[in-house]
C-alpha cells in the first residue's frame, strides 16, 4: 500500500505534466494546442512557486511532512509528436510514450538547475505571447550539429498570472581551508563506484559552491558528494549539479556546483561554513 502522503508527493512532482496531458485531450488541437502548451508552462511555474491558498500543491511541502530534505528541481518542456499507448508484446506491455520529442525534453531538463524552467523553441513558438522570458541560452545536444536555443521562463500572463521569484544574488565565501570531498558522477540512474578526489574552496551557504576536482567534469553533470570535514564524521548523500567547469591543467578542473539535495546535517554544516569568511 502506498502511503497517502507519499502518493501526494509523487503527484505533486510528476502530476502536473501528466494531468496536463490528460486535460489536453479534450482541447481542440490536442496536446500541441496553444492552450495545452500554456497549461504545461503554468503547471511548471506553480510547481516551483506553489499557491498561497494551497500549500499542499508545492512538492516541498510534502517533503517537509515526510521529514525529507528539500529537493531542488528544474523543469524542461518540449512540444512535439510522440507515440502514446500500450507498448510491448502480448506477454508484456506497458503504457508509455516514445519519440524524439521526449528525448529532447529530457535533454532540456538536464540543463536546468533548481527552480528553473527551460522551454524549447517549439514550445516557445506557441506560448511566446503569454510568457515572460528571463534569459535565452544556447545548448549543444548530442547528435545535433547546431546548438538549440532554450528559453528560461520567469512567469506567465493571461489567466494564470504566475511569476517565479528572482533568484537572490549569492556571495561565495572562501573557506579557511579547503574542505576535502569525494565526488561520484551520476550517469542516468547509476552512481559511479569510482570516487574522484576534490575539495570545496568557496561556499554560498547551502546553495552553491566552488570546488576543484581531479580530472575533467562535463558541465550539467549530476554528482553525489561525500564531504570530509576535519575531526567530524563524513557528510554523505550530498547531491549537486556542475553548472560551470574550467580546466586548471590536464589533471584538474575548477567547478561551480549547485546543490540539489542536502541531508539536514550537511545543510546545517554548509550554511554555517558559508557564513564564516576565512581569516585575511
Amino acid at each position: 500500500m502506498i502511503n497517502r502522503t507519499l502518493f501526494a508527493l509523487l503527484g505533486s512532482v510528476f502530476g502536473s505534466a501528466a494531468f496536463s496531458a490528460v486535460d489536453a485531450e479534450g482541447v481542440e488541437g490536442a496536446a500541441d494546442d496553444v492552450v495545452a502548451d500554456a497549461r504545461q508552462v503554468a503547471d511548471a511555474a506553480a510547481a516551483h512557486k506553489g499557491f498561497p491558498d494551497d500549500p499542499c500543491f508545492h512538492y516541498q511541502w510534502h517533503l517537509r511532512q515526510l521529514n525529507l530534505p528539500e529537493l531542488a528541481m528544474g523543469i524542461g518542456i518540449n512540444t512535439g509528436e510522440v507515440i502514446v499507448g500500450n507498448i510491448g508484446s502480448i506477454k508484456r506491455s506497458k503504457y508509455g510514450a516514445v519519440g524524439s520529442a521526449i528525448n529532447t525534453a529530457y535533454r532540456i531538463e538536464s540543463h536546468t538547475v533548481g527552480g528553473q524552467i527551460l522551454i524549447s523553441p517549439s514550445t516557445y513558438a506557441r506560448v511566446q505571447a503569454l510568457v515572460h522570458v528571463r534569459s535565452i541560452m544556447p545548448a549543444q545536444f548530442k547528435g545535433l550539429d547546431q546548438p538549440v536555443t532554450l528559453y528560461e521562463i520567469s512567469g506567465i500572463r493571461g489567466a494564470y498570472q504566475l511569476t517565479l521569484p528572482e533568484k537572490p544574488a549569492e556571495t561565495l565565501v572562501s573557506l579557511a581551508s579547503p574542505l576535502p570531498m569525494a565526488c561520484f558522477l551520476i550517469e542516468g540512474k547509476m552512481v559511479s563506484a569510482t570516487a574522484i578526489p576534490g575539495a570545496l574552496l568557496r561556499l554560498a551557504g547551502a546553495h552553491s559552491a566552488e570546488a576543484t576536482v581531479e580530472g575533467q567534469v562535463t558541465v550539467y553533470t549530476n554528482v553525489r558528494l561525500t564531504l570530509e570535514p576535519l575531526g567530524s564524521p563524513p557528510l554523505t548523500d550530498v547531491y549537486a549539479k556542475v553548472v560551470a567547469s574550467e580546466p586548471l591543467d590536464t589533471k584538474a578542473a575548477r567547478v561551480r556546483l549547485e546543490f540539489t539535495a542536502l541531508p539536514e546535517d550537511a545543510k546545517t554544516f554548509l550554511t554555517q561554513a558559508g557564513r564564516t569568511p576565512s581569516a585575511p
